[in-house]
């Protein structure tokens, strides 16, 4: 006949084996996962020097076969206007000129000034290499519409005289204070590889562009 004795060794003895057997679970647990890791670095080794290697060429393939340019403002001293240009196509393309808009005094009154690229062949535009940046400087156009007043309609621009300088210049005075609350865009204009057109625009506070336009309407031989 079992006795209370009995049964308590029984239990502690199976006890015991339960231990010893989770114990080699967990050590061949363990071994089989160094197993894994020891095979996964050389894999993975291979597959990044592979990647890296492989890396341009995809990169190549996938970049377009076009120029795409952008660009975006910089600075606007009393005499120019600097802009970033970059071309993230995989042909190069150009730059050719810029319009700061700034809002009248009026609604849906706007004076537009034109800007010209400064190069140093005076080709009028400046190129931007395939995958390439390029700080791009503008001064005002020397054309008879470097500056224009007009009144949008239907989101079509319709021509109005401009008014008198002194009304011009109190304006453009008064939009581009520090405190003003004015905000004026530039558009800028590009030729692409294959010859057709395209331009991009980025807004900004007028006051950013107060040196630059308050000497151009000072200059203005529109009077």
């Amino acid at each position: 006949m079992e006795t209370l004795g009995d049964t308590v060794i029984d239990n502690e003895a199976q006890l015991v084996k339960r231990r010893a057997r989770h114990g080699r679970l967990k050590r061949r647990d363990v071994s089989f996962i160094k197993d894994i890791v020891l095979i996964m670095i050389p894999v993975l080794s291979f597959a990044l020097t592979a990647g890296l290697a492989v890396t341009p060429p995809v990169l190549k393939l996938l970049t377009p076969n076009r120029s795409i340019l952008t660009a975006s403002f910089q600075a606007a001293p009393s005499n120019a206007l600097s802009a970033l240009v970059s071309n993230s196509g995989g042909r190069p393309g150009s730059i050719r000129g810029a319009t700061i808009d700034l809002p009248g005094g009026q609604k849906d009154i706007h004076y537009q000034f034109s800007l010209s690229v400064v190069t140093a062949g005076q080709t009028g535009a400046e190129l931007i290499p395939a995958e390439g940046v390029s700080l791009v400087r503008f001064e005002r156009s020397t054309s008879e519409v470097s500056l224009r007043y007009f009144l949008m309609v239907g989101g079509k621009p319709h021509d109005l005289e401009l008014p008198d300088i002194a009304v011009r210049r109190a304006w453009i005075d008064t939009a581009t204070a520090d405190k003003s609350e004015k905000e004026c865009s530039i558009t800028f204009s590009y030729s692409n590889f294959d010859g057709s057109s395209d331009s991009s625009g980025q807004n900004m506070a007028c006051s950013l562009l107060r040196n630059l336009l308050v000497r151009w309407e000072q200059e203005s031989p529109v009077k």
